[in-house]
């Protein structure tokens, strides 16, 4: 076979390292890693951590965001055209007290506690409030949380 799976024990950390091998080119991609300390990562980071993205003022979400928090003091703007893809999630908490909006008008927005389409840009997330938007492709994200409207 071409492609074959691997582990591997290292001595740093005590970790063991999972992945597939390429036999054609001799590259090893790990696909996670468990270290000694109880710490699992893959190729993103810590499995057991969600990076924030903190943003003081208005910003638009980006591909690179799927997976993260972005701490947010302003507008979110949520473009179709950065790279989201199907199970691609971001977790916005309104880090200001006062609400802030999301503008996104070319991605459809399904709010999950009433199955009623937020409208840009007056969707809104309160004051400390938090939400997740699930993509289930470029253009349709569903969203759920506290303090939306």
């Amino acid at each position: 076979a071409a492609l074959e799976v691997y582990s591997q024990h290292g001595s740093s950390y005590n970790k063991i390292s999972f992945g597939v091998y390429d036999n054609r080119t001799g590259s090893k991609s790990a696909s996670f890693l468990v270290r000694g300390d109880g710490q699992v990562e893959d190729g993103i980071g810590n499995l057991r951590s969600i990076p924030a993205n903190t943003q003081n003022s208005a910003y638009s979400l980006a591909g690179s965001d799927a997976g993260k928090c972005v701490l947010a003091g302003g507008q979110i703007s949520i473009p179709s055209d950065v790279g989201f893809v199907e199970g691609d999630a971001v977790t916005i908490i309104n880090n200001s007290a006062s609400a802030i909006n999301f503008a996104h008008n070319s991605v459809t927005l399904y709010n999950t506690a009433d199955g009623t389409t937020l409208t840009s840009p007056n969707g809104s997330l309160g004051a400390r409030g938090m939400c997740t938007i699930y993509f289930v492709s470029n253009t349709v994200a569903y969203i759920s949380g506290s303090q939306l409207s």
